[in-house]
C-alpha cells in the first residue's frame, strides 16, 4: 500500500525549501515539492520559480512535520526580534 501525501505549506522559494528538507532530513522526513503554474517549466528552464512552491509530506508524519515546521518559525521569530 502507497502511503498518501498531505499538504504541508506553501513556500517562497526553492532556497527556503532547501532548508526546510534539510532539516526534515535529520528527523528522516521525506518531502516532496510541487510547484505552482508554470512553475516547473520555469525551474528547468531558468534554475528558478517565482511561482511558489507546495510542499507536501507523508500523511501518517503531517502532525509532528507541522510541530517542526512551527518551532522553525518561532525560533526564525525570536533570531529576528534580537537583531
Amino acid at each position: 500500500m502507497t502511503e498518501k501525501w498531505a499538504f504541508l505549506t506553501q513556500i517562497e522559494d526553492d532556497r527556503e525549501a532547501d532548508v526546510i528538507e534539510s532539516m526534515f532530513g535529520f528527523y528522516g522526513i521525506p518531502l516532496l515539492r510541487k510547484y505552482r503554474w508554470a512553475g516547473g517549466f520555469l525551474k528547468v528552464f531558468m534554475g528558478v520559480s517565482s511561482f511558489g512552491v507546495d510542499l507536501y509530506v507523508p500523511e501518517s508524519v503531517l502532525n509532528i512535520s507541522r510541530e517542526i515546521l512551527e518551532a522553525k518559525q518561532e525560533q526564525t521569530s525570536e533570531e529576528e526580534s534580537r537583531g
